[in-house]
């Protein structure tokens, strides 16, 4: 396992790459609150994120290094320089946090527990969970 940036060493994604390298954790058999997801474990890089992730970035103030792939590759997750940790859903776009910690993200992901989404300032209402969430809805992510 070797990283291929050492002046990132101090954000939480290289901790959690020597932590759990390459390992792939299976969803469980049925989600609590939608369908569970595993979680593919990932070499982080350095390398600059998409205009999407650097979008949420900016908003933020944060750094966010992918650290793996989840659903089979149909999102993808983040965390951030503060441990507060992010997924892109690949299909419909939606970034949307997942937890305070590594953790946190695992359990909920591999449970089926449902992420928060962020709106951006053109977006009023989003459909995610085959639910329409409007911008003033409790269950979003505040900034």
């Amino acid at each position: 396992m070797s990283i291929t940036n050492p002046r990132s060493f101090k954000h939480p994604a290289y901790e959690i790459f020597r932590k759990y390298g390459t390992t792939v954790i299976p969803e469980a058999p049925i989600g609590q609150e939608c369908a569970p997801g595993n979680i593919a474990f990932i070499q982080p890089s350095d390398r600059e994120n998409t205009p999407e992730v650097a979008y949420w970035e900016r908003k933020l103030k944060t750094r966010l290094i992918k650290i793996a792939d989840i659903h089979n590759g149909y999102a993808e997750l983040y965390i951030a320089s503060d441990e507060r940790v992010f997924v892109i859903d690949d299909v419909v776009g939606q970034f949307c946090f997942c937890s305070d910690s590594i953790e946190g993200a695992i359990e909920n992901i591999v449970n089926g527990i449902r992420t928060q989404p962020l709106f951006k300032p053109f977006q009023w209402k989003i459909v995610l969970y085959g639910e329409t969430y409007r911008r003033n809805d409790a269950r979003n992510y505040r900034v």
